[in-house]
């Protein structure tokens, strides 16, 4: 227990960091005064008056000097006031929440889990969004209870705070669970998370999200692939992503209902994680939304390998300029790989369709290279009879040119405003 003295003098202290003015000075001063067999309980009463009375300096000081009081148990308090809107930032209280967690790691875990376990909903979403760097496996168990709760907030907390999915079974088995919540934003979060665990193990579970109903899982599910596949051995054609059994047949808009409804089709089978992978993949780049078949593409760019590049270069040929898009951007990422790439791409910087000649540049931008390799290409493309091409190469000549301020000083004059605006900002940046 802090003695009166040393509180006084840590509220001047904090009243001096916050530059509080002396009403509320004195008004905290009364309650330390007056309160010394219960002071943390009168601190935790000030501050819910000052949270009340959107008073943003009262709150930082009280806050302050509870944390001084209380130590670790202050958490729930500080923690609720942070959530607490007053029309501010609140730096004050979170530079000392995140000091608390990584100094009282014990005692904070256990105040935020009192918060998950026994509190309000607020109290649960609020602790969940804290509570991550002082999670443990042996947390997993209650993370997965919060996973189920109705509130879909709450399942997404859940599962975004899964620790050490890519070591952690149970943290792994809580994500694929989570692949079947009926929440969209459930969906995306775990999709987002075993994209980051890269278990090839996660081929066949993320594989029936071609049939999801929404097409942000689809499209995050196509990134997760292509992550997966590309950790995995993929550039060297390897099929050492096992997904388990399962294979993957159809296209979006037939078939049987899969997570989260919607449709496609998820056929049981023997095929390979990597035959899994890549036909899941092939769904993808049929689906009815771009952005997802945007997505698959850059993950069969991503993974390489004889297989992939293959779908890539049957892509290069269709009759849809859609599917020529997706190529250019998805050899971009095997061009140094596999020696089929380059003369491809160069062959669609020539496309008839200009929303093609200007994924070329977005793909190999993407992949990055300034040693002149692509200098005839960037300078016939600064040159085409298409507005948005050239603009394109004022966004990317940066990442393709050994000598970009030649092609800007070019385009610093050309016929339409638009180029000429976008190139005069990019050279000054260069500048």
């Amino acid at each position: 227990m802090i003695e009166n003295r040393e509180v006084l003098r840590r509220l001047r202290e904090h009243a001096e960091q916050v530059d509080a003015g002396p009403e509320t000075v004195e008004r905290i001063t009364g309650v330390v005064a007056g309160n010394a067999g219960r002071l943390a309980d009168a601190l935790r009463e000030l501050l819910g008056s000052f949270l009340d009375e959107q008073d943003h300096d009262g709150r930082d000081v009280t806050g302050l000097l509870l944390a001084d009081v209380a130590g670790a148990a202050a958490l729930p308090d500080l923690t609720m006031a942070d959530d607490r809107d007053l029309g501010d930032t609140p730096y004050h209280l979170r530079e000392l929440i995140d000091q608390m967690l990584r100094a009282e790691r014990p005692a904070a875990r256990e105040a935020l889990l009192g918060m998950m376990t026994g509190g309000s909903v607020d109290q649960c979403r609020v602790a969940l969004d804290w509570i991550g760097p002082v999670l443990t496996a042996a947390d997993v168990p209650l993370l997965a209870a919060c996973a189920t709760r109705p509130e879909p907030e709450i399942r997404v907390l859940a599962v975004e705070a899964v620790p050490e999915p890519g070591t952690d079974d149970r943290a792994y088995q809580l994500l694929t669970g989570a692949l079947r919540d009926t929440d969209g934003a459930v969906r995306l979060a775990a999709v987002s998370r075993l994209g980051e665990a890269l278990r090839p193990e996660s081929v066949g579970p993320l594989a029936t999200l071609t049939a999801d109903s929404d097409p942000r899982v689809r499209a995050r599910a196509a990134y997760a692939l292509g992550r997966i596949g590309a950790a995995s051995g993929g550039r060297t054609g390897s099929a050492s992503v096992r997904g388990g059994p399962g294979s993957v047949a159809g296209e979006r808009g037939s078939g049987s209902v899969a997570a989260g409804g919607g449709s496609g089709s998820v056929a049981g089978g023997g095929g390979s994680g990597e035959a899994v992978l890549l036909a899941a993949l092939g769904v993808f780049l049929r689906d009815e939304d771009e952005r997802v078949r945007g997505r698959a593409g850059e993950a069969l760019g991503a993974i390489g390998g004889d297989p992939a590049v293959g779908v890539l270069l049957s892509e290069a040929v269709a009759a849809d300029p859609r599917q020529r898009v997706r190529a250019a951007k998805g050899l971009a990422y095997v061009v140094d790989d596999d020696p089929r790439a380059e003369p491809v791409i160069r062959g669609l910087a020539a496309d008839p369709d200009a929303s093609v000649r200007a994924a070329v540049l977005s793909g190999l931008a993407t992949v990055g290279d300034i040693t002149g390799r692509w200098s005839s290409l960037v300078d016939g493309l600064a040159t085409d009879a298409d507005v948005t091409v050239r603009h394109r190469v004022v966004g990317t000549v940066a990442h393709l040119h050994p000598y970009p301020r030649k092609v800007l000083n070019v385009l610093v004059s050309d016929p339409s405003g638009f180029v000429r605006e976008a190139a005069v900002t990019t050279l000054a940046k260069l500048r």
